[in-house]
């Protein structure tokens, strides 16, 4: 893999492909040669598709190494990873081509590009795996959704993978039922509607639900939470 950077920019992209690799493999929408393009696989461009398919069905056969790794413990993915790594011709040297300035290629000059592309894979999770152990790599936290992410937040807080979909309708979702939870119930236990778009409501004329102080019942109350406008129902029997 071909990225000019002095930092760990290289590792973190190589992973971050993996992982919408498995992903794509997931769910049948996989591009492989495009996202190999992309991700500056240098051979993806002019390999043939008989090379192409055969990295694909390597890596549908070791995809489990990877979707399992949110779950395990770093000693128990060091295995599975060795494991891979086992199998390749790992040999690593530091080379100068294609004007990126130096770089690691971890197999011979001769691999085939399945070798190529795994060795790259799996020394990356490897490096990973030494320095932060397993707790960057996630799994979306949208319901139905089960994607994958590396997480290179600073204090680790990603929840949802690469689909902007999944952070919107969880959040929706969670918006929602706080709000259930904090509005007044009425005289018959339903939601007291609210009525305008700064959530002031009016207290119903019973005694458990009158407001403390000197406040008269029947006195309008803002709420200080925003008011969510697909729960304008209309006015309340309790407005005056």
């Amino acid at each position: 893999m071909l990225v000019s950077s002095a930092d760990h920019s290289e590792i973190r992209l190589t992973i971050e492909l993996a992982m919408e690799l498995v992903n794509g493999l997931r769910s049948g929408t996989l591009d492989a040669r495009s996202l190999l393009i992309n991700g500056g696989f240098s051979r993806a461009d002019e390999a043939p598709d008989s090379e192409v398919a055969h990295l694909i069905a390597r890596m549908t056969n070791r995809a489990g190494v990877i979707n399992d790794l949110p779950e395990l413990d770093t000693a128990m993915a060091a295995q599975r990873i060795n494991a891979v790594l086992a199998e390749l011709p790992i040999a690593p040297a530091i080379v100068d081509h294609g004007d990126v300035g130096p770089h690691m290629h971890w197999t011979p000059t001769a691999s085939t590009f399945d070798d190529q592309v795994i060795a790259d894979i799996f020394m990356a999770f490897a490096q990973v795996l030494c320095s932060d152990g397993t707790r960057r790599f996630g799994r979306c936290a949208a319901t139905d959704c089960g994607n994958l992410f590396y997480d290179s937040t600073r204090n680790r807080s990603r929840r949802f993978c690469a689909d902007p979909r999944c952070a919107s309708r969880t959040h929706t979702a969670e918006y929602r039922r706080e709000q259930k939870t904090r509005r007044p119930l009425g005289r018959r236990g339903e939601a007291i509607p609210c009525i305008t778009n700064i959530c002031s409501i009016y207290w119903p004329h019973r005694v458990d639900m009158a407001p403390s102080g000197d406040s008269p019942r029947g006195a309008p109350l803002s709420v200080a939470t925003p008011c969510d406008p697909t729960l304008v129902l209309g006015q309340s029997e309790n407005t005056p």
